[in-house]
């Protein structure tokens, strides 16, 4: 019998264990995605701009089919628990905040006390957070989050196509990388004195 995996257990497997956040990136994956009428798989065209760096990313990279390494991508880390769904071709887009009510509960519940506290053993812990994703994957989309059409133009992306080799480390980085110190071309760790 081969039962597919859900976007829940594939994003498990990608974060390497299921939080409440990583809840989050799956479900405003699944309701961006359907509310730009678009699909994961072979839908380049969509982009995502998450505003943390949180577990949340890992749920958005998996539901979505959006990585950093695709390009599609970005992140700006606002610490917000928001992601923006762009659509290029059509330029619709959505944003979804997680709500204020539902972040205020999680952060008040027994769950992050007793992180806080460390009160409780590892698996308790464990169970309680895998206890609080199941209740969170239930809720309706707009119990859990503000969803917004927003106009906003896709980020262009330039694919680094030249690699040119820094004068002082002798790497070889994206030309549009280079920095120029004292007439030569470096990478940005030499510019900045981080030189490896």
């Amino acid at each position: 019998m081969n039962k597919e995996k859900s976007e829940l257990e594939k994003a498990i497997e990608f974060s390497g264990y299921l939080c409440p956040r990583v809840v989050f990136g799956v479900r405003a994956s699944e309701l961006g995605l359907e509310r730009l009428g678009a699909q994961k798989l072979g839908d380049d065209e969509i982009v995502a701009i998450v505003e943390n760096v949180s577990c949340m990313v890992d749920g958005i990279q998996s539901a979505s089919g959006c990585t950093l390494g695709k390009g599609n991508l970005v992140v700006k880390n606002y610490g917000k628990m928001a992601v923006t769904f762009i659509n290029q071709e059509t330029r619709d887009a959505f944003r979804l905040m997680v709500k204020r009510k539902v972040l205020e509960d999680l952060q008040n519940s027994d769950l992050v006390k007793a992180k806080d506290e460390g009160r409780l053993p590892q698996e308790e812990i464990t169970k309680m957070a895998e206890e609080v994703s199941q209740q969170m994957m239930e809720l309706p989309g707009e119990e859990l989050f503000d969803i917004k059409k927003v106009h906003i133009e896709a980020p262009t992306f330039k694919r680094i196509l030249d690699s040119v080799r820094c004068t002082i480390c002798g790497e070889y980085f994206g030309e549009e990388f280079g920095r120029d110190k004292d007439g030569k071309i470096v990478c940005i760790p030499c510019f900045e004195g981080d030189g490896r």
